[in-house]
């Protein structure tokens, strides 16, 4: 037997009529539902005798809005054996809107909207220090640091993933008056993970616009979205990494000497 579990969005509540239908004889998708609510959340359990893993299987079942929530954080559907919970597998999702690259991080009391495109890593391999520097100099980039990744905080019920750096050199500072070997926060979303391939223990040059930052009280939490420029910074000593040291020594000790000339 296999359990489909649909947490609705903030606000809404599902129809009840549709939920009858896909239970009915002449349906029958699924045979048995129920529902659990709260003052503003709903989740729908669909009971189903079986799932295959070779024909999509598609349920749909209206829902309504009851309460206007000003940011819709993303809401979670998840699949599991009935009789082994652990193989199980689980996916996000939210709203269209009007921009579809759009979606809300919230930390705490505190959204912002971040965007749904993943940063990508640079080719590291032909940049040349000039470029760096460019890139450093843009309009919009804010900071520029040498952080070295510490640990990873994931969690199945959240569909952000927060990297928690430690900053080894400030190479540009920004809005953040953040002082190296202090720890910093950095956040994207869950589905971008695999696509980064950010490894614990490894460091990393990032280049952020003022529009990553996040202020969450006196502290600065830094969205990695589609304009942050990352790529990996090798260890000193690294086979066939030489001349990207160097060109990241150079483009490190440059800035921190003659910052961004008019």
């Amino acid at each position: 037997m296999t359990i489909m579990e649909v947490s609705l969005l903030t606000g809404f509540y599902p129809n009840q009529d549709d939920l009858k239908q896909l239970t009915s004889d002449v349906e029958r998708y699924a045979f048995q539902y129920e529902t659990k609510t709260t003052s503003s959340d709903s989740t729908v359990v669909l009971y189903l005798e079986k799932l295959s893993h070779e024909v999509d299987t598609v349920l749909g079942f209206r829902v309504h809005r009851m309460l206007q929530a000003e940011f819709l954080q993303a809401a979670q559907v998840m699949v599991y054996d009935y009789y082994e919970p652990s193989q199980r597998c689980s996916s996000f999702y939210n709203l269209p809107t009007e921009h579809a690259s759009l979606r809300k991080i919230c930390h705490r009391d505190v959204c912002r909207c971040a965007e749904e495109q993943c940063p990508s890593s640079k080719d590291s391999d032909h940049l040349q220090q000039e470029q760096l520097q460019a890139a450093a100099c843009e309009v919009g980039v804010d900071f520029v640091y040498k952080a070295r990744l510490e640990s990873v905080e994931t969690s199945a019920s959240s569909p952000y993933i927060y990297y928690n750096m430690q900053l080894q050199a400030i190479i540009k500072s920004g809005t953040d008056s953040a002082k190296p070997l202090t720890m910093k926060k950095f956040v994207t979303h869950a589905t971008c993970h695999d696509s980064l391939g950010l490894q614990e223990h490894e460091t990393y040059l990032i280049m952020g616009q003022t529009s990553d930052l996040w202020r969450v009280k006196s502290e600065y939490t830094h969205v990695l979205g589609k304009e942050t420029f990352l790529m990996h910074w090798p260890v000193d000593g690294a086979v066939g990494k030489k001349e990207l040291l160097d060109q990241l020594e150079g483009f490190s000790e440059y800035m921190r000497t003659h910052g961004c000339e008019s």
